[in-house]
C-alpha cells in the first residue's frame, strides 16, 4: 500500500508539473533516490512531451540531480539501469528536457566528468543551479 501510495503521490506531482503551454518551464529538483523513482519521472515526461523541440529553444524541464540517485546515471551502472539512461538521453536529445548533476555530489561519490554520459552537464553545486534556474523564471518542484 505505502509503494502505490508513493507512486500515486509521484504521478500527482507530475501531473500538475508538466509544462502546460510551449513557454511553460519547469525544474525538477531531484532527490529521488530509487530507480523507479527516476523511471517514473522520466516515463511521465515522456507521455507528457509533444515532439522535438527546436535546437535554438531551451527544453521545458531542468532536471537537477544532487542526491545519491547520481549514481544511478554513471557508466559504471549503465548495463543495470539502461534503460533510464536511454529514456534520459532521448528526452535530452528530442529538447524536452536537460540532465544537469552536481559535481558536489559527484565528488562525494568519487565520481568525475570522464564517469557519466556526454548529455549530462555538471554544475558546481545542484541547489544552488535550481535556484539560478527558478531565477531564470522556471516553476521549481521538489522531488
Amino acid at each position: 500500500m505505502l509503494k502505490f501510495a508513493t507512486q500515486f503521490t509521484l504521478w500527482l506531482l507530475l501531473s500538475l508539473a508538466t509544462p502546460a503551454m510551449a513557454d511553460d518551464r519547469v525544474i525538477y529538483d531531484i532527490t529521488l533516490h530509487k530507480p523507479e523513482e527516476i523511471r517514473a519521472l522520466l516515463e511521465r515526461i515522456e507521455k507528457t512531451s509533444k515532439a522535438p523541440r527546436p535546437k535554438q529553444s531551451h527544453p521545458p524541464i531542468a532536471l537537477v540531480l544532487h542526491g545519491p540517485e547520481v549514481d544511478i546515471f554513471t557508466i559504471k551502472n549503465y548495463p543495470r539501469y539502461q534503460d533510464i539512461v536511454d529514456k534520459a538521453a532521448r528526452l535530452d536529445a528530442l529538447g524536452q528536457i536537460e540532465v544537469k548533476m552536481c559535481r558536489t555530489k559527484m565528488g562525494e561519490h568519487n565520481l568525475t566528468e570522464q564517469d557519466i554520459p556526454a548529455f549530462i552537464e555538471t554544475v558546481p553545486f545542484g541547489p544552488d543551479e535550481a535556484a539560478r534556474l527558478e531565477e531564470k523564471g522556471y516553476q521549481r518542484f521538489r522531488f
